[in-house]
């Protein structure tokens, strides 16, 4: 998941989207290993995104989140609340939701390090999905509104409401559910993944040392060091914390950076909106993270 910062204002969109292409220049044909991988990949990502997980998976989530990780996206779409028919309408939107596999690291496959390290990996996710976010905004709601339009009423990242306003916003909720034609959006996330004891694929959570190999495997894998004839990138000053990439600042030839989210941990983000742009922290003075991006995915 990455974040958007809109230059015009103070205000920042979370997304956890993707969506979907083929790699230009990635001529041969996918491995039976990667063609392995994807399947199990999409079948994850199928079951999480559409809220198919037991009560462990979900202690794990919140987890994670509680422990200074990022919140698990499950948890995001998850957990709030909502009315009955727009729950009806929302999982089966959900239906419509489409993982394609850019590419895929294991450390298993992709080298051959000891057995202790089999078990990570990470892969680039394009995911196309219904933007009920669009039709909440066409129905003339506000963004607070549509948040828990969304992502359901009181969500883990969103301020709780009172009874009397959950009441008030499932009737809305109820409204939203009889819209016929949803919108879709598209984006592009790297998910950290790993094997567990039985040798099951499942989401890693933590941004953990397999994490930090994989994700970094992966941007070695996909990415190239960016080119832009010579030239630094102009990144302008956001605060002392983090400069923007915004979107004329990326070379034509790129659509995405993978870039340091921490001074270990490798993220990816697409090529921003016009109106938004990327907060990339600033170079870190550690040995080998003095660069805020670290490759660039080519289009």
């Amino acid at each position: 998941m990455f974040i958007l910062t809109n230059t015009g204002s103070n205000s920042l969109l979370a997304t956890y989207i993707a969506s979907i292409g083929l790699l230009s220049g990635c001529s041969l044909l996918p491995s039976n290993a990667d063609a392995e991988n994807a399947l199990k990949i999409q079948t994850l990502m199928t079951d999480l995104g559409s809220c198919q997980f037991d009560e462990h998976e979900r202690k794990t989530m919140y987890q994670a989140a509680s422990a200074g990780n990022r919140i698990p996206f499950p948890l995001l779409i998850c957990e709030g609340k909502r009315s009955d028919s727009y729950s009806q309408r929302w999982l089966q939107s959900r239906r419509s939701v489409d993982y394609n596999i850019l590419g895929s690291y294991f450390e298993a496959t992709d080298t051959k390090l000891s057995s202790s390290h089999a078990g990570y990996g990470a892969a680039l996710i394009e995911i196309t999905m219904p933007d009920w976010g669009a039709v909440c905004s066409n129905q003339g709601y506000d963004e607070t509104t549509c948040d828990h339009m969304v992502y359901g009423i009181n969500a883990p990242h969103i301020d709780n409401v009172s009874k009397n306003k959950a009441l008030q916003l499932e009737l809305y909720q109820m409204k939203l559910a009889q819209v016929k034609t949803i919108p879709v959006i598209k984006d592009t996330i790297l998910m950290p993944l790993k094997h567990n004891a039985k040798g099951q694929l499942i989401a890693n959570w933590v941004e953990d040392a397999g994490a930090q190999r994989t994700s970094r495997a992966l941007a070695d894998k996909l990415g190239e060091v960016i080119n832009n004839n010579g030239k630094p990138i102009p990144i302008s000053s956001y605060n002392q914390q983090y400069d923007l990439l915004q979107q004329q600042d990326l070379p034509q030839q790129y659509r995405g950076v993978f870039y340091y989210a921490t001074p270990q941990y490798i993220d990816y983000s697409n090529r921003p909106l016009p109106q938004y742009a990327i907060p990339l922290r600033k170079g870190v003075q550690v040995r080998g993270y003095k660069t805020s991006i670290y490759r660039a995915l080519a289009n």
